[in-house]
């Protein structure tokens, strides 16, 4: 303060107007104040940030642009909190704000650009701010990190596949399955379908502080033949929920029997009489009664479950082997699919399915066809990607699994595609997808028309 009335007087004594110099008024008290509170604001913020907790942190960052609308940090990461919620107009908007207000705010500004509007399906301006990103990130490392010729070259195959012609209709499940909360993972046996979602009326409900929604839980639904829709939507199953998180994975063609990924961090109810060793997510399963009722689930053994995350498990066709995701050592990423031999009442010991079939990033969400002949996954890691989460098949050779291709951009999108599953007839299959919708996406179950999908064709090997 004391420089600038400085310089004001100079500029008087020399016969000038001091106006004409001063282009902005300097800042009273309550504005230093408030351009404080805005940055302590934005570190918290920050902190929350870090900790996981979105949602804790977009308030910070509100808090900062209240105080400081011109807070050019605050809205930049106000748009990577609302890019991790899935609202990706509202991401982008703020990300434009921060630039307005700073132009050099983040080297990664038009990374994060990119990314929501590559989800938006805008691939054409997604490529062009993923190619200024590349240019602008000088750290190699962090180009490494952030994927960024990865992002490159998932726009540009995914920008060439949606120019073919498209013989395989997806659709949105009709009925009240979908909701305004995440839902995914859709079996069926007989005339119930189960599929997870994490609803208001989750028992106990339990709310996750990270993202704050609410705990998985498992749902039924029955087939209506008068409406042709699943209907009585209910996660009142015997002894299959709990205060914690449960998820269906697979049903046995007979229907007596489930595979579920259980988070031990939220313990189930103490009348299992279960030991809890791994303080992990787990796979548990589960039989039917003679009553036709679910009984108490009962963890697998230690072969299995390990204090890594273990879930999403699916068998074989014979039920003598056992495919499962897990992030123990030994892998080659961030989480793997592993199998496991039927060895007495329990399992063999695990092993990795390897190159053809995992990568340095993600896999989850394992299937087996009913011929056993194809395995049909999600991946973040293969070649030939679109974007997030893109479903992959290998057909088993000789040798073991071949290489993983994509099943294509009739399936996939932009957003993040698993949970592939097909009926007994082949006809109708089933994925998980994160549906855009005004500008925000949710976890959604589509329905596939399997009539043109050929997956001998689609794993023939390329010459």
């Amino acid at each position: 303060m004391k420089n600038v009335l400085l310089f004001a007087a100079l500029m008087l004594g020399m016969g000038l107007n001091a106006k004409s110099y001063l282009i902005t008024p300097p800042d009273s008290n309550a504005n230093i104040i408030e351009k404080s509170t805005a940055g302590i604001a934005v570190s918290e913020g920050r902190a929350f940030l870090g900790e996981g907790n979105v949602r804790q942190a977009l308030l910070k960052f509100r808090e900062a642009i209240k105080k400081d609308p011109k807070n050019a940090m605050g809205h930049y990461y106000l748009g990577e909190c609302n890019f991790l919620l899935k609202r990706y107009e509202n991401a982008l908007e703020s990300i434009n704000d921060a630039v307005k207000i700073k132009p050099e705010v983040s080297d990664e500004a038009e990374y994060l650009m990119a990314q929501c509007q590559q989800a938006l399906g805008d691939l054409e301006n997604a490529l062009k701010n993923f190619q200024e990103a590349n240019a602008k990130i000088k750290n190699a490392q962090r180009k490494r990190d952030l994927r960024v010729d990865d992002m490159i070259a998932q726009c540009e195959y995914a920008i060439k596949e949606k120019k073919k012609e498209n013989p395989i209709a997806v659709k949105l499940l009709e009925g009240d399955i979908n909701s305004i909360y995440p839902q995914y993972g859709f079996l069926w046996a007989d005339s119930i379908a189960y599929f997870t979602s994490r609803r208001p009326n989750t028992t106990g409900g339990g709310i996750n502080p990270s993202d704050n929604v609410y705990f998985e839980d498992i749902y039924g639904a029955t087939w209506n033949e008068g409406t042709g829709q699943y209907d009585k939507i209910s996660n009142e199953i015997s002894r299959i929920n709990t205060n914690g998180f449960e998820s269906i994975s697979y049903i046995t063609p007979d229907g007596m029997m489930c595979l579920m990924t259980v988070n031990n961090e939220m313990a189930r109810a103490k009348e299992d009489k279960v030991k809890y060793k791994t303080g992990s997510s787990d796979i548990w399963y589960s039989k039917k009664s003679k009553r036709g009722t679910w009984n108490s689930p009962r963890p697998y053994g230690k072969e299995v479950n390990t204090s890594f995350y273990e879930g999403t498990a699916v068998l074989s066709p014979d039920g003598e082997t056992m495919y499962f995701v897990s992030e123990r050592k030994g892998g080659k990423g961030e989480s793997d699919i592993w199998m496991a031999e039927k060895a007495g009442n329990d399992w063999g010991k695990a092993v990795n399915l390897g190159d053809s079939i995992n990568t340095p990033y993600r896999e989850t969400t394992p299937y087996i066809t009913t011929d056993g002949k194809y395995l049909i996954f999600a991946s973040k890691g293969h070649d030939e990607n679109m974007g997030g989460y893109d479903i992959f098949v290998s057909k088993k050779g000789r040798d073991g699994w071949e290489k993983a291709r994509n099943i294509g951009a009739n399936i996939n999108s932009e957003t993040d595609d698993f949970y592939f599953r097909m009926k007994p007839d082949g006809k109708t299959g089933y994925i998980s997808r994160i549906v855009v919708e005004e500008g925000v996406g949710n976890y959604k179950i589509l329905e596939v028309d399997l009539s043109n999908l050929n997956l001998e064709e689609l794993t023939k090997k390329k010459k």
